[in-house]
Order: C-alpha cells, then structure tokens, then sequence
C-alpha cells in the first residue's frame, strides 16, 4: 500500500507542528510494519528525517515566507505525489484544495477554528485575518465535505465534526494526541533548573502560561482580572511567566491594557520562546499551569505540565474537561472569582500533592504509541 503524508507545518508554529514532530516517526514504523510504504511532504526547514522510520520525505524548496508561494507549493506537491498512492493523509488539520489523485483521503482534524469563522472570532476573539482565514476556511470546509475518514484529537472535536461540519459519525473516528513523557518529566538536576532560570530571567515563584497574545482564545485577560480582584494578594498572585514576546503597543490588547492600568507590570513576564529542551525545566520550576483557555481542539500543554509534575488549573470549556478529567482543577473561564478559588487550592498543599499525583496518572494514559498505532490502523482499514 503507498501512503502519501501531508507534513509541512513545523513545530515552532504551535500545536499541529508539534503533533506531527511527536507522532510522525511512530506513524511511520507502524505503517512500515503493516506493509505500507510511506512517502512524507515536509517543509524546506523541517528537522524530521523520515528514513530512519522507514519513510522517504520530500521537501519543499523553499521556506515559509511569501504565503501565496508555500501555498502554491503545497498544493502542488501534493497533487503530483498523490498518483498513484492509495491513501493520501494529512496531519495537519486540512486537506489542499486542489484535486487529489489518490485514491482514498484520510484527515486529521485537530479544531474547527476556520470552519466556525466569523462564529469563532465574535464567541472567542482573535483569529487569522482577511485573506488567510478566507482559505483556510475553505480548506475546512473541503476537508469535511471530502475526505473519506476524518480522524479527531478528541470527542469534543467528533461532536464539532457532526454538528457545525455537518459529518456522518460513520466518516468520524477519535483519535487522542498524546505527551512525550520521555521528554516532559519532573526535571530535579538542579545546575540544568537554574541554567533555564537565568536563560529567560525566571522569578524564585511563579505561575506559567503557555500561549500568545495573538490568540486571544488563550485568555490571559482572565488572569490580569483575577489579580485585579485580589488586588495581587502576595503568596495566591505570583508573576506568571508568559511563553510569549511581549507586543510592542497595547493596542487591541485588552490584558495589556489592563495591566498598564493597574501598574502590574512585574506579575506578568512576557519571556518569548522557551526552547522545546527548556520548556520541561520550565514546567518542573512552576508552582502550577494557568491554562483558562476559551477554546481547545486537544490541550497539549496541560499534559506536558501534569508529566512534568506541575499542577494544572485550566478552563471546564470545550476538549479540555475530557482530556485533564479530574487531574487539575477545571473553571469558568470567564470568571475571575472562579479563578482565584482554584489558586486559594492550588496553594493547599494537600490538595496540591493529590494534584501532583493524578496528573502523573492521567498522562501517563496518552503515551504516543497508542496515537500512531490506531491511526496508522485508520488508514491501513481506509486503503484495504
């Protein structure tokens, strides 16, 4: 069976990109192992070899930059490297809009925020404007109308799937992501802890947000509200370092805003990028993960957090309910008071050691093996 795979988002883009970092080699072993052989569209600069896994990968020419060119490209290649395969998967949310040749389509669908569109950015803020939404919302809308399986992150999505994308269960299968627990894990080397400290200038106690401003659904506003409200009680509102660049106006930036507002500048540290190889010191060093999140497909950084043994206080809206169950402390995201009661039993050491110990737990229930083994057993079923 020939398998093509659509690859190109990198990992340094969010979370598609780190999904197919995480799960591609996996996919390809097992796809190996089933007899399949595997051909990989991957970006000019990925880091991903495929032939150790037992795929060949094909590599765009040029890096990301002029949009129109990377999309031109991507459609391309995937028209031409779709003869004669069997199943054509894409990892990364859509399907091209060009005409495929091969001979069935598989998707993995990992949120719906284009297909909701103007739905999406009057309920949850911010999204990617003009011209790119308008494409990517006709790749959602083509993925959901013609793709022969679509395969979900999460029951949550299944149900999106049904009702806004108009999709027959029958089409639909679930499939969770999954955490890299060889990698995010309770770091202790205490000279590896204070070299991330001082790397991005990190305060003794802190709270970390994982998430730009860019994305207004990741809902840092939530946070600087809650510290209002409390008026920044010492020992409950510890700076929280955000995983972001700090934008250089507050323009269109509510919780930047309120923040100048309320002269709390030093509670909130914008520190940019944590490299993947700091990002689990980073978690380790945390007092816990704020995650009020208004929208979410999957959630992966509370699960790297709760592998790392970091307590998880994130939004009761949308995947994250099913995917933390009852491993961290769930809110209403739009409710500041709500907020503030999760840290007062955050900061509860009982409560927090019982934390601890159910989010090692529940990682430990999406290890990454299982992802690529039902996935490659969905195309495998698809192609026969």
């Amino acid at each position: 069976m020939q398998v093509v795979i659509f690859a190109t988002s990198t990992p340094w883009l969010g979370g598609v990109g780190q999904y197919i970092s995480y799960v591609l080699p996996h996919l390809l072993s097992r796809l190996r192992a089933k007899g399949c052989r595997s051909v990989v569209l991957l970006s000019h600069d990925s880091l991903l070899k495929c032939e150790p896994h037992g795929g060949r990968g094909v590599y765009l020419p040029s890096a990301r930059g002029n949009r129109v060119a990377r999309v031109a490209l991507d459609d391309f290649y995937c028209w031409f490297l779709s003869w004669g395969a069997d199943v054509f998967v894409s990892l990364q949310n859509v399907l091209p809009l060009v005409p495929l040749p091969a001979r069935r389509t598989l998707a993995v669908v990992h949120d719906l925020r284009q297909l909701l569109g103007r739905a999406f950015l009057r309920q949850w803020g911010p999204n990617v404007p003009g011209s790119s939404e308008r494409y990517w919302r006709a790749c959602h809308v083509r993925t959901v109308r013609m793709a022969d399986r679509i395969v979900a992150d999460s029951d949550y999505v299944s149900g999106e799937l049904r009702t806004a994308g108009k999709v027959s269960s029958d089409r639909i299968a679930r499939v969770y992501a999954g955490v890299d627990r060889t990698r995010f894990r309770p770091i202790t080397n205490s000279e590896l802890v204070e070299g991330v400290r001082r790397r991005y200038h990190l305060p003794d106690q802190f709270y970390i947000f994982v998430g730009g401003l860019a994305r207004g659904w990741k809902n840092l506003e939530l946070i600087v509200r809650s510290y209002i409200l409390s008026r920044g009680e010492p020992g409950l509102c510890l700076p929280v370092v955000i995983t972001s660049g700090r934008p250089a106006g507050t323009r269109g930036y509510r919780a930047l805003e309120l923040i100048e507002e309320n002269q709390m500048g030093h509670l909130f540290r914008f520190v940019g990028h944590i490299a993947d190889d700091d990002l689990p010191a980073a978690y380790s060093m945390a007092r816990g993960l704020l995650y009020p999140s208004l929208y979410e497909g999957f959630g992966m950084p509370p699960l790297e957090a709760m592998a790392c043994g970091t307590p998880v206080v994130a939004s009761n809206t949308t995947a994250l309910p099913e995917i933390i169950a009852d491993a961290g402390i769930l809110i209403d995201p739009t409710s500041p008071e709500s907020l503030l009661a999760a840290l007062g039993r955050l900061n509860d050491p009982t409560v927090r050691g019982q934390m601890i110990q159910k989010g090692f737990n529940r990682a430990r229930q999406f290890p990454w093996e299982q992802t690529a083994e039902e996935l490659a057993n969905e195309i495998v079923t698809l192609g026969a």
